[in-house]
């Protein structure tokens, strides 16, 4: 348990969890709805995190192993927010980049 601990919420195609953090929350949305490469040659490749700034935080989008992830950085204070951002790109990127190595294990 603790703080530290994700809670996995399983949807119908995919999964929801999120990270409770002093910052900001972390809100993970996988689907493992298989996404197909364009001219049918079998599943799409892993892309690059891709970083973009949101009125509540920021986000980092992703495919892995044919899956599509969004993971979303929630400011709780709305002020930090308004000016941008809690988290910057390299904190939100190293961030998703530690729960990917967290998860194949």
């Amino acid at each position: 348990g603790g703080e530290d601990a994700l809670q996995f919420r399983p949807l119908a195609d995919g999964y929801f969890a999120v990270k409770k953090g002093e910052i900001d929350d972390l809100i993970i949305n996988g689907t493992d709805r298989l996404v197909a490469a364009p001219g049918g040659a079998g599943a799409a490749r892993d892309t690059a995190l891709v970083f973009e700034e949101t009125m509540t935080g920021a986000q980092v989008s992703f495919s892995r192993y044919g899956a599509s992830y969004l993971v979303e950085f929630m400011c709780n204070d709305p002020a930090t927010a308004a000016k941008g951002s809690c988290v910057s790109e390299a904190e939100a990127v190293a961030e998703v980049e530690k729960l990917l190595i967290a998860g194949t294990r």
